[in-house]
Order: structure tokens, then sequence, then C-alpha cells
């Protein structure tokens, strides 16, 4: 009897394995990928109210982190060389966005965080405590 019961709990803790193992790599064999036009029109979108003269922008776009779910929520760091609302900002100025993903696309963006000159370094600071990094972006 004793024998029987080892067998099932290590079955079911073979079993267990097998289910995380599967799981985990569904999940890591996702590679980071480019945006859509359309995801570039959202997060665009997002950042209207922080640059001045968006139609002369110049975006720079970092690839979509291959850990970012299918459904929820992400970050995401670019820049975008443009005049800011304050003008020692004017120029490159990386940024940090909340994302909300529906079916593997961005549907939504928030500015977390935008900055140039020297205090685009915060910017940076933040996206690298993410695991992300503006200068990604081409």
């Amino acid at each position: 009897m004793k024998k029987n019961l080892l067998s099932a709990a290590g079955a079911a803790f073979v079993l267990s394995a097998c289910t995380a193992s599967v799981a985990s790599y569904s999940a890591s064999t996702s590679a980071a990928r480019e945006l859509t036009a359309e995801e570039k029109r959202v997060i665009a979108d997002s950042l209207l109210e922080h640059i001045r003269e968006p139609e002369k922008a110049k975006y720079l776009w970092a690839p979509l982190p291959a850990n970012s779910p299918v459904n929820g929520q992400a970050r995401y760091c670019a820049a975008v060389n443009a005049k800011s609302a304050h003008p020692p900002y004017n120029g490159l100025q990386p940024y940090l966005v909340q994302v909300l993903i529906s079916n593997g696309q961005i549907v939504s963006s928030v500015v977390g965080s935008i900055a140039g000159g020297k205090d685009g370094r915060i910017v940076r600071n933040l996206c690298a405590r993410n695991g992300l990094n503006p200068d990604d972006a081409a």
C-alpha cells in the first residue's frame, strides 16, 4: 500500500513538472517582435500631450519584448526625437509607457515617463528597472 501511494505521489510530481515545463516553454518560445503600424499609432497618440509639433516628431521604435503577455499589461520603452513642452528637453526623449495588450496586440497606452536632455537618464533608469532599454529603439 505504501509503495502504491509513493508511486502515485511520484507520478503526480512528474506530471506537474511536465505541465509546468510545457507552460514555461510555450511562454518562452515567443520572440521579440516589431510593432504593427496600429500599435505605433496607439503609443504615439498617448505621447501627443508631451511633445510639440507631433507631425515633425521622429519615433524610434524598440521591439516588443518576448516576455510580453498575450493579454494583460506590460511596459514598453523607446524614444522620440521631438520638441518638448519644456524646451530644455527638446531632442531625443526616451519614454516609458504602460500598454494594454489584448490578443497579442497593443490596444492602449499610458505615458509613465518621458524626458529629454540630462533628465533622459532618469527614464533610462526606469526602463532598466523593468528590463527594458530605450536605446534598443531604431
